[in-house]
């Protein structure tokens, strides 16, 4: 429950669940009150409506509803009906429109129309206006717990940091580097010698830029094991080096040699003869974008009309950045001007998205659709990226978040219900 999110083929699972032999509720002659949660009842037919939602979702979970109430539902039940009294103390609204777009959202995603659902879901005993009544339930408790919740949880980078610190698996990948490694150890040897060695490495590195063989040069000079072997090191994937070699190698070209590093124990020099990127290296795009929103104060053909307008006025010498602050309905992206920042695959609606991949730089697209909205795009950088570890820091995000707000949650919640009326009327809360 802490969440609330509710995916749209999760929202259809938890009504239809496994296909039922008969309908398990049936409507009944009296309805009566079973609880009362601050001076709103809680009825029987609701809780056979529930009862019967959940034994779908899950067969074995629940018996047939055979009149006896059971707690576990119940109780479920009234902390729904708590936060949604919560909810629209606060204001909150879901209107009709909304509640329809989402039934028609759910029927989409699971490849039906909204009457079809509806009716599949009457087969099974569950009426459109509960359905209706559930949907919008969900939907302010989501809304509620967004506001009061979500809204509130911040997640620090010394927080990403220290937990992608604790979890290295997350930062796996399979960058590697085929090198050859010249050492020269200063175990045990005074700060003047020291900086000898290093002179006389920097020599060495004038003399491999000038053609020398790093081979011959490691034989004759190199400290490490590796030195019978012309200092040849072979394919190392990147957590298997140390973190001074690879920040090195990731700048450096195909068969170039590093600068002199200076590591613990002595000085380095490598070279790269090849690498292998990792399996997150995407083309991503510096994107900025204008989005004009049809709805009550404006029909799609004046969108559509105005987003034209404004490519005109741009492409006459109009500042991009400025009407982006005065016109987009992008809230987020209108206060940076337009700016959407370097975008990787799938952030982006895919009829933006493969605007976005065949648009050449600094090209305006022409206006887009998608849904009820239309933009203007424009790139103004390409680049490859390995975005290994931002996947990993936005994994990590995501735990720190559910964490943080799951206990935020509790402490909310709990304060909430502690000051409830509850008052059990044809049940027994043991």
């Amino acid at each position: 429950m802490i969440m609330m999110r509710i995916a749209a083929k999760c929202v259809l699972a938890l009504w239809l669940g496994a296909p039922a032999a008969a309908a398990l509720a049936q409507a009944v002659a009296i309805d009566k009150v079973l609880v009362v949660v601050n001076e709103e009842p809680v009825m029987l037919s609701e809780y056979q409506a529930r009862h019967q939602r959940e034994s779908l979702q899950n067969a074995a979970a629940l018996a047939p509803f055979d009149g006896s109430v059971d707690l576990r539902v119940l109780n479920s039940m009234i902390d729904d009906r708590i936060q949604a009294q919560m909810a629209a103390r606060r204001g909150l609204r879901v209107s009709d429109e909304e509640v329809e777009n989402a039934i028609a959202f759910i029927a989409e995603q699971n490849n039906s129309g909204a009457g079809d659902l509806l009716q599949m879901l009457s087969s099974r005993g569950i009426t459109p206006s509960q359905f209706r009544a559930s949907i919008r339930e969900q939907q302010l408790i989501r809304r509620l717990v967004d506001v009061a919740v979500n809204a509130r949880v911040v997640v620090s980078d010394r927080e990403i940091e220290n937990y992608l610190t604790s979890h290295s698996e997350l930062l796996a990948s399979e960058e590697a580097f085929e090198i050859s490694h010249l050492f020269i150890s200063l175990q045990d040897r005074p700060q003047s010698e020291a900086e000898s060695e290093l002179e006389n490495l920097r020599h060495i590195r004038r003399a491999l830029l000038a053609g020398r063989s790093f081979a011959d040069s490691a034989r004759e000079f190199s400290d490490s094991p590796s030195a019978k072997e012309g200092g040849y090191v072979g394919w190392r994937k990147a957590e298997q080096l140390p973190a001074l070699f690879v920040e090195a190698l990731r700048k450096m070209k195909d068969g170039a040699i590093s600068q002199p590093l200076r590591g613990e124990n002595g000085l380095h020099l490598l070279q790269l003869h090849e690498r292998k990127a990792s399996g997150n290296v995407v083309v991503q795009n510096f994107v900025r974008h204008i989005m004009i929103r049809s709805g009550a104060e404006r029909s799609p053909e004046e969108a559509a009309q105005f987003a034209a307008e404004l490519r005109a006025r741009i492409l006459g010498g109009e500042d991009f950045e400025t009407l982006a602050r005065a016109h987009s309905d992008d809230a987020e992206g209108s206060v940076e001007g337009g700016r959407l920042g370097w975008v990787s695959p799938g952030e982006l609606p895919q009829t933006l998205e493969n605007a976005v991949r065949d648009l050449p730089l600094n090209q305006l697209s022409e206006p887009l659709r998608t849904g009820t909205s239309f933009h203007l795009l424009e790139v103004l950088g390409r680049r490859e990226n390995d975005i290994s570890r931002d996947l990993a820091a936005q994994r990590a995000r995501r735990v720190i978040f559910r964490r943080k707000a799951a206990e935020f949650y509790d402490n909310w919640y709990g304060t909430i219900r502690d000051t409830a009326f509850i008052e059990y009327i044809a049940v027994n809360p043991g």
